[in-house]
């Protein structure tokens, strides 16, 4: 018998040959987008769970009132946390801390290179996180002050493939060069991490050289606690207030309010909230995978629609079939296995289509997904066997419907033609129609509003001018000994039009500092971005003093107490005439004066509300050599400036970006969200208009004999097109605005992570319901015409 039903079913595949084709196709565009975007939620999901004791790991977090900046949650904390914490609380069997060490320059002989990825820590670090070694004991590796554990990376590229333990690495960094002994060598640290060194040494060289790593005073470094097995973190949590009331007596000046305590697992995910982080690579968003969770479950619901709306489309024509095998005696139950058996076989079908596609599309996705798309996912047997399931799942339930509905047909009447869909069949299909409809406008809305606010980030004032600014970066002390004679050097280039030199890219740094004013109502304080230029910055970046005047060349004055604010910071201090404004700075609490107020602009991305920002001439601060170019020869001037380095800083390699470049990479997530809706919304329509396509044929067939008739008595053929059409494009405009809230709420909830956004603009919703309009209308079209084309006698035969 099985083999009568799959000859069967084979055979209605070979005599509906695009209905087949069509059927398996939407099915398999579905179900290869729904394992890609698992395939993303998964890779996202999967972070830390490498780590064995990733269940016990927590990240004190310290919660800040600041001046001016209110709430502020903070990641980094005081290097004399983790140690207090072990020793008050049993429930903590171990702490590690990490500081990342800046612009260390690795050199073994004559082979030297920045390396960025370095980490100073504690022993327990081994202990704490899963780091396997391929050489070297974890006990030991960090003993020493000198001691350097190395990935497998680095060991390739500074020794090749020997066992590098017991060589050694000279270290240039923070005003300090030594050479450090390789302890051990660990393999490469995963992708799926916040964390992420590619070397370790001993932070005891740091208590060496900062003093006040030792203290509370000063939030330097990240810190991780490891429970005990069976203990609650909710106890730590219970008595973080006397803990904190015993470690930082001056919490009123520090602004501590409490530390609390962030799940590993929770970092990558759910740390949008922080305004400073030690570290968080790939940083992604929560809401992000929430909603590409809503659009795997969307788009597999359009393609099950599709399939289910092409399987009742089919299906009606098999109405004279059913009849004539009930009447040679089939029972109703085998004609049920033979219809859910041929959609189920269909569905595995449309799997196979499915997994050919991811097959030959992956590295399609990978780009589309911007390397946070983990492939390892599509080789586990486990994720196949779910996948399979699904696709039996809608086989079965696609197959229910017209199983049962056929066989219920009375030989009698399928046999002279008289059948019935019913009413319920129809608005059921309406139904599903409008669903798939509403699903797709709803996804092209998203990827306008996501365009949207992209163009409007490409489009805003920034507040400085960042075409054709480069940027060198100044990794050591030889370089910024030798600014000015570089400066001085590179402007004999006429095609190097300015320089300057910052502590930041964009001129801020990531300090800040406290401005204390003095007043008849007190003291006032506000927490302040400290920015180091010098006295190029502000006219190469082409920025407008509001009031004052800039720094002057070679004034001592404006060297050592002169300062300009930007407009939020003389907004908050209440200030409409800064200049000549004097209060105490932190640091050695010296008394410096407002020369000029800089206009407001955006030194970090349009996520971060401006900050009130406190610019200084600190030339030991400086990390950045800024230079405006002009766009012409660019080729040849690049050479220059790189010869020039050479020339002037022998031994360090030369690097460079261009500061719209780096704009655009802050917003590397908000383009891969875009590139996914537009992809995405794509094959919704393109399921959906398959969906519409099987709809408009089970439509045309149903009404074959009126669309006969109309011929006969005059109707033109763009009268019937008119007439099939009309209701189809009814039913899109009431998906539309079905669509247009959830859109909207989707969009409002995206937009909210931007504090500076643009609004959501009707013409989008218009622009995608005209879109899918039109759309819909050439699909059914298609069929339309046909139909009116058709010969009414063939239709009218038998009347």
């Amino acid at each position: 018998m099985f083999r009568s039903f799959l000859n069967i079913a084979l055979r209605n595949l070979r005599n509906n040959k695009a209905f087949s084709v069509i059927n398996i196709a939407g099915l398999a565009v579905g179900l290869a987008s729904f394992i890609f975007i698992v395939a993303f939620i998964k890779s996202e999901l999967s972070y830390e769970d490498f780590h064995q004791n990733a269940d016990r790991i927590y990240r004190p977090v310290g919660v800040f009132n600041r001046p001016g900046m209110g709430r502020v949650h903070n990641g980094v904390t005081p290097g004399a946390l983790g140690p207090a914490l072990a020793s008050d609380f049993a429930q903590i069997e171990k702490t590690v801390r990490l500081r990342p060490l800046f612009d260390a320059y690795f050199q073994v002989g004559d082979n030297g290179f920045y390396e960025s990825a370095i980490a100073m820590t504690d022993t327990s670090i081994f202990d704490i996180f899963t780091i396997p070694l391929k050489y070297g004991d974890p006990k030991t590796a960090l003993s020493n002050i000198n001691s350097l554990v190395i990935d497998t990376e680095l060991a390739e590229k500074y020794f090749g493939d020997i066992d590098p333990v017991g060589r050694t690495i000279t270290v240039s960094a923070s005003n300090r060069t030594e050479a450090y002994t390789v302890t051990a060598v660990m393999e490469k640290y995963p992708e799926n991490s916040h964390l992420f060194f590619r070397a370790l040494g001993s932070i005891a060289a740091l208590e060496r050289d900062k003093p006040a790593l030792n203290g509370f005073n000063t939030n330097m470094l990240a810190t991780y606690v490891l429970l005990r097995e069976g203990a609650d973190i909710a106890d730590v949590q219970q008595g973080m207030q006397g803990f904190i009331d015993k470690n930082v007596p001056d919490r009123e000046e520090s602004k501590l309010e409490q530390w609390y305590f962030q799940p590993l697992n929770d970092i990558h995910l759910r740390s949008g909230h922080l305004l400073y982080q030690t570290y968080n690579r790939n940083q992604g968003d929560i809401q992000t995978v929430y909603l590409f969770s809503a659009i795997a479950v969307l788009v597999l619901l359009i393609a099950s629609i599709n399939f289910m709306n092409l399987s009742t489309a089919r299906s009606a024509r098999r109405a004279k079939e059913v009849g004539l095998r009930k009447v040679v005696g089939s029972a109703r139950k085998h004609l049920i296995y033979q219809f859910v058996g041929e959609s189920v076989l269909i569905a595995l079908l449309g799997l196979l289509g499915a997994a050919l596609l991811v097959l030959v599309s992956t590295p399609f996705f990978e780009h589309i997904f911007d390397g946070t798309f983990s492939t390892g996912l599509l080789s586990a047997p486990v994720f196949w066997l779910q996948i399979i399931g699904i696709a039996l799942l809608i086989g079965l339930l696609s197959g229910t419907y017209p199983a049962f509905f056929l066989s219920a047909y009375k030989p009698s009447e399928t046999l002279k033609g008289n059948f019935a869909t019913g009413s319920r069949g129809v608005r059921l299909r309406k139904t599903l129609v409008l669903t798939q409809f509403a699903i797709a406008v709803a996804l092209i809305i998203c990827t306008g509003g996501v365009g949207d606010q992209m163009n409007y980030i490409r489009g805003k004032d920034l507040g400085f001018n960042q075409n054709q600014v480069m940027y060198v970066p100044l990794r050591s002390p030889d370089a910024r000994e030798r600014l000015p004679v570089l400066k001085s050097e590179l402007l004999k280039n006429p095609q190097i039009l300015r320089t300057a030199a910052a502590a930041g890219i964009r001129g801020a740094s990531g300090s800040n500092g406290m401005m204390t004013v003095a007043g008849s109502n007190g003291e006032q304080q506000l927490m302040t971005r400290f920015s180091a230029i010098d006295h190029d910055f502000l006219e190469l970046m082409e920025m407008k003093l509001v009031q004052g005047r800039t720094f002057r060349p070679g004034s001592a004055s404006d060297s050592n107490d002169a300062v300009i604010i930007n407009e939020t910071a003389a907004r908050e201090l209440g200030w409409q005439d800064a200049v000549g404004k004097e209060f105490v700075g932190s640091g050695e609490g010296e008394t410096v004066q407002v020369i000029g107020v800089v206009n407001d602009y955006h030194f970090f991305s349009l996520r971060s509300k401006i900050e009130p920002q406190l610019m200084y001439i600190g030339p030991n601060s400086y990390q950045y050599l800024l230079l405006k170019i002009n766009p012409r020869n660019m080729s040849e001037t690049l050479s220059f400036v790189e010869s020039t380095w050479r020339k002037l800083v022998p031994g360090r390699p030369f690097e460079h970006g261009f500061l719209d470049e780096n704009f655009d990479r802050s917003y590397r997530a908000e383009e891969r969200t875009g590139r996914l809706f537009t992809a995405f919304s794509a094959l919704a329509i393109f399921i959906a208009c398959l969906g519409l396509f099987g709809l408009a044929s089970f439509t045309v067939e149903q009404k074959s004999k009126e669309i006969g008739i109309r011929k006969v008595l005059g109707a033109s053929v763009p009268g019937i097109v008119a007439q099939l059409s009309k209701d189809f494009a009814k039913w899109v405009i009431i998906a539309s605005l079905l669509a247009f809230p959830f859109a909207y709420w989707m969009m409002e909830s995206w937009l909210a992570n931007f504090v500076y956004r643009t609004s959501q603009q009707p013409l989008t919703f218009a622009l995608a319901t005209v879109l899918v309009i039109v759309i819909a209308l050439l699909t059914v079209s298609m069929q339309a015409v046909r139909a009116a084309l058709s010969n009414p006698i063939d239709t009218l035969r038998s009347e």
